[in-house]
Order: structure tokens, then sequence, then C-alpha cells
């Protein structure tokens, strides 16, 4: 059974996303780790609608968030991502996204995945997700 537990500026908090953080094989946001000063700094001054810590029975396997571009950042630590549907669900079950607002955002939730994360992308296929689009980050 998945649970999601509110990210509050607690040293736990900070802390356990830190280690999850450490964990990812892929990102989108960052090539280089952020120092552990740097990482508090960020969950302190978060910029997301909802941020949530994913937990499965009695660890945390991942987090997720949601921002108000409507887009969900979905992070689960390998070996759990079989997970995946079942975090999503929670949230779109649990959460509406936000009015669609032109050129702003889509009246959907959206994810996006970065480019070697293929098991997300076909996890996100699996839950019925329809893939729009592809981006290029520019030199």
């Amino acid at each position: 059974m998945i649970s999601l537990k509110e990210i509050t500026n607690s040293e736990d908090h900070i802390s356990e996303t830190y280690r999850l953080l450490k964990l990812r094989t892929s990102s989108i946001s960052h090539k280089k780790e952020p120092t552990f000063e740097e990482h508090k700094n960020f969950v302190i001054n978060h910029p997301y609608r909802f941020w949530f810590l994913v937990k499965s029975s009695k660890e945390y396997i991942g987090s997720v968030y949601l921002k108000h571009d409507n887009s969900i950042g979905l992070n689960i630590i390998d070996g759990f991502s079989n997970l995946t549907k079942e975090v999503l669900q929670k949230v779109v079950n649990s959460f509406e996204p936000l009015p669609p607002s032109k050129s702003m955002r889509n009246s959907h939730f959206i994810v996006n995945v970065a480019i070697e994360n293929i098991s997300l992308a076909e996890s996100l296929k699996e839950f019925g997700g329809l893939e729009i689009q592809r981006t290029f980050l520019l030199p």
C-alpha cells in the first residue's frame, strides 16, 4: 500500500529527500548533484504546488510533486518502479489539475520524462498516458 507524506522543512524530510535524490539514476533538472546545503535551501523554498514523500509499507521509495503548470514530477527509486502506476493512481485520485490557461498549462496532468528513463515512460503508457511532445535542450 502506497501513502503520500507531505514534505515539510523538517531535518528528517530534508535528509530523506536528499537520500532519495542521491539514489536517482536519471534527472531532468540537474546534471551535477547539489550539496546538502543547496538541497536544504531548495526544500525550504521549493516552487511546487504540492510535494510528497512516497512510502511503501515502512520505507520511503521516492517522491512526487505537482507544479502549477499541472506537471507531475515522479521519482521512484530503482527496485520499486513496479509501484509507479499505483503512485500515479493515488495522485490523480487525490488531486485535480488546475484549470487550463492558454499558453501556460494544459487541462490535464502531464509528466516529463528523462530520455534515459525508459521504465517510467513504459509505466506511463501502461497507465494510459499519451506521449504528446518531445523536449530539446539547446546548446
